[in-house]
């Protein structure tokens, strides 16, 4: 009798640690759950470390970050002095742009790099970097809501500064003229430009002819950034 009782006391006490041990796993891992968010790119300080961005899913902050400053893309944004991005624990961090050289999204499908915003080499700037080739670096810039192309040589010399375009068409192929100038061997990218001509998103009254999205994509967030001119 008192063996069958015994068996029974240690059935329960086993049964509650198996309940427990349960409970501990299914709490680790939705707390993981929650926690847990994407990594989504990074950035290349000037000292050769990286800092990983992570897109925000964890955050209370996640609709704020396009509120920081001028330009946004996805889980960064970014103004004359500072780069907004999200850290591990969801929390929006900053760096200034005199600390890191490039930014890449994804796999380094879209890349950004800081450069100079005059001839002298003063103010630097975070542009996407649309092209390059074995001489010039093509770069967009957004300033008081208008994107301009800026052109630069590989040694990060301003060549080419304030081309505006994506406003209407006749700006956006006077933008296309000057980028011709240092990219018209570059089929691929002269391509893309002259297919975004003939799609125009409609905005109200208006007709905005961006050249820097992948046209086949409808939502335009495939965005152009990258091309290799060789």
């Amino acid at each position: 009798m008192f063996y069958l009782k015994t068996l029974k006391t240690l059935y329960c006490k086993i049964k509650l640690y198996i309940m427990k041990s349960a409970l501990f796993i299914i709490t680790l891992c939705i707390s993981f759950s929650f926690y847990s968010q994407n990594e989504v790119g990074i950035i290349l300080k000037n000292s050769g470390d990286k800092i990983t961005i992570y897109d925000g899913s964890n955050s209370n902050n996640k609709k704020s970050i396009g509120g920081m400053a001028a330009g946004t893309f996805g889980p960064i944004a970014f103004n004359e002095k500072l780069l907004y991005y999200f850290d591990f624990d969801g929390k929006i961090q900053n760096i200034e742009n005199t600390e890191y050289s490039e930014v890449k999204l994804g796999n380094g499908e879209v890349l950004f790099m800081t450069l100079p915003h005059s001839k002298d080499g003063g103010g630097l700037r975070v542009h996407r970097i649309i092209a390059k080739s074995d001489k010039y670096i093509l770069g967009d810039y957004i300033g008081q809501d208008v994107h301009f192309f800026y052109i630069f040589d590989t040694d990060k010399n301003l060549v080419e500064r304030r081309i505006p375009h994506s406003v209407t068409k006749k700006v956006s192929e006077k933008a296309m003229e000057k980028v011709k100038e240092y990219f018209g061997d570059c089929t691929d990218l002269m391509e893309e430009l002259e297919v975004n001509f003939s799609h125009p998103e409609k905005r109200g009254m208006m007709k905005t002819y961006f050249l820097l999205f992948h046209v086949e994509d409808g939502r335009m967030v495939n965005l152009l950034s990258n091309i290799e001119c060789n």
